[in-house]
């Protein structure tokens, strides 16, 4: 941990030495609220194009991703009429290990005509789960500062801050531009927070419940790690709304979820959804085998941590902010002589925890580690399994400064046309949100600063990843597409069958997942094999070298191996 701390403050140390005395000379000069406005959108304004330039620049090197590739082949073929979870032994081998409504949401992908305009537009649902509830979620949060609609600029800060950080800083890039199962069960999870959080303990509670509980349950069913949001939920439930509101609502979550649950369950079979998605990745083994579990789980956590430790930075820094906000304006409302204070504790923890929105997503962002560290720890875990982790606590961090600016900036407008009977030492206490919101403004701009000042090299390889636009057909999954489609049931691609699905309209065995069968001790049956082969089986199309999973049986059976000229790259495997 301390070592870490180090290496991020001598890769930011030169950009803030360089940035700090420039900011120093504005704060202490230039004291109008416009011109702060004006500096912080301008920053905004530029975070977001590059970010967004950065996202966009990536999106053409989704098809060829085999793994991108793998996430939309269950989805597109169930929509084709397979089975999104076959019964164990039966039916091709493809990543079903995750829940139904990841899968779902790339379904209409299979109305496209070929697999890399399939791929390119599941690579924009992804990027609109991921994008869209972030920034609803901030826009609910920045009603719960001060009680009014939020201001616009600062949503637009507070979202900035956070494409900037997602996409150049944390690791959360793949995450935003790529076809994952991350985004989904991220994106579902963060508009049921933003449901609670709108509401602020109000309304009817049933009802409320009832939305939220199917929102976490879509998020769950995306992929299981996120199941710690049954606890955040409720929790923050309980403290916004007090007892009385929190377990109606409560028991609305409950329903929503459990009829959500059962029809899933009923739809696609209990026994294939839970052999999928809960035994074939329990019986995975452990990434590091010479550690017992506890100490493997913990290893994962820390490296989880590591990986969302510019988001913990931010959200540090954030609510040192919100805390400084809050500050000031107590001091001008203490001695108010109309300023009254509720007396009973759970009044006064509802109106904190209303005031507070980013608590919720901080707190399920802490609640997910055990359950992403689990992950993590088995044997085939990545650093994927961060992104919950680092997504949430960048969503607090940029909600809490979102909060941060409407507390200091409305409060200094008011300080500056106090009411007449308003005592001097009232409006001493006012003007104490000026330098406040000076010093909050100079804040979020040094994070746009060194956000965007690092990594230069990083910025200017976006020119070069745009070319690849200009070559959508020359990619690994359109020739592989393309190759099959000349010899339709009759070649086997195992790197990429969503190529195959298109031009056959029949999954086949993906490797990778013969993998995932023998990790978890299962064998691959004669049968099984046969049914996620081609019915005319004549060539074995791979991409680079022969796949270390590829069965046995095809591995004898296919011994001559060519290299078509054509295909630069590629091995075609025949019979002898």
């Amino acid at each position: 941990m301390f070592w870490l701390v180090v290496y991020y403050l001598l890769e930011y140390l030169p950009v803030a030495l360089l940035g700090a005395p420039v900011l120093l000379w504005i704060f202490l000069n230039i004291r109008k609220e416009s011109h702060w406005r004006a500096a912080m959108l301008a920053l905004s304004w530029a975070a977001l194009v590059l970010s967004a330039a950065r996202v966009v620049a990536l999106l053409p090197y989704t098809p060829p991703d085999a793994w991108s590739c793998s996430r939309m082949t269950p989805g597109v073929a169930w929509a084709m009429g397979d089975r999104l979870y076959h019964p164990p032994g039966q039916g091709p081998l493809l990543v079903r290990m995750y829940g139904p409504v990841s899968a779902m949401v790339y379904a209409p992908a299979a109305l496209l005509p070929t697999p890399t305009a399939a791929v390119l537009a599941g690579a924009g649902v992804n990027l609109a789960l991921f994008a869209i509830p972030m920034v609803w979620f901030l826009r609910c949060s920045g009603m719960g500062a001060t009680g009014e609609r939020p201001d616009a600029s600062f949503i637009l800060v507070g979202a900035a801050l956070f494409a900037l950080f997602a996409a150049h800083v944390t690791r959360l890039l793949y995450t935003a531009a790529a076809v994952t199962v991350d985004a989904p069960a991220i994106g579902l999870a963060a508009c049921a927070c933003a449901t609670l959080v709108r509401c602020g303990g109000t309304g009817p509670p049933l009802l409320r419940g009832l939305l939220v509980g199917a929102l976490a349950a879509a998020a769950l069913w995306s992929k299981q790690t996120l199941a710690p949001i049954v606890v955040a939920l409720p929790v923050y439930a309980l403290l916004v709304g007090g007892w009385s509101w929190g377990w109606r609502c409560i028991l609305g979550m409950v329903l929503a979820a459990g009829a959500i649950s059962y029809a899933l369950l009923l739809a696609f079979g209990v026994e294939a959804m839970l052999f999928h998605t809960l035994i074939v990745p329990a019986r995975h083994p452990w990434q590091w085998p010479w550690l017992d579990k506890p100490h493997a789980l913990l290893r994962a956590m820390r490296m989880i941590r590591a990986d969302a430790m510019p988001a913990l930075c931010l959200l540090i820094v954030g609510l040192g902010l919100r805390l400084l906000g809050a500050a000031a304006a107590r001091v001008g409302e203490a001695r108010r002589p109309d300023s009254t204070r509720d007396v009973r504790l759970s009044h006064r923890i509802a109106a904190w925890a209303r005031a507070n929105p980013w608590l919720l997503a901080a707190l399920l962002g802490v609640c997910v580690l055990p359950t992403t560290g689990l992950a993590y720890a088995k044997v085939l875990g990545r650093g994927n399994n961060a992104a919950a982790t680092s997504y949430l606590l960048l969503l607090a961090a940029c909600s809490a400064i979102i909060s941060a600016l409407q507390i200091c900036f409305r409060g200094s407008n008011t300080s500056t046309h106090p009411e007449p009977s308003t005592s001097a030492s009232t409006e001493r206490g006012l003007r104490i949100l000026k330098p406040a919101a000076r010093i909050v403004a100079v804040t979020v701009c040094l994070a746009f600063i060194l956000g965007i000042a690092a990594r230069p090299r990083e910025w200017l390889a976006v020119p070069r990843q745009f070319a690849m636009w200009n070559d959508l057909t020359n990619n690994a999954l359109q020739i592989a597409f393309q190759y099959a489609r000349q010899r339709r049931g009759e070649v086997y691609i195992p790197q990429y069958p969503l190529a195959t699905l298109f031009s056959d309209g029949r999954a086949y065995h993906y490797e990778p997942a013969i993998q995932d069968l023998h990790l978890a001790g299962l064998t691959l049956s004669p049968r099984q094999l046969d049914e996620g082969l081609p019915p005319r089986l004549r060539e074995i199309l791979v991409r680079d070298e022969i796949p270390a999973h590829l069965p046995v049986q095809l591995r004898q059976r296919f011994t001559r191996i060519d290299h078509p000229e054509q295909m630069p790259g590629w091995l075609v495997l025949r019979e002898p």
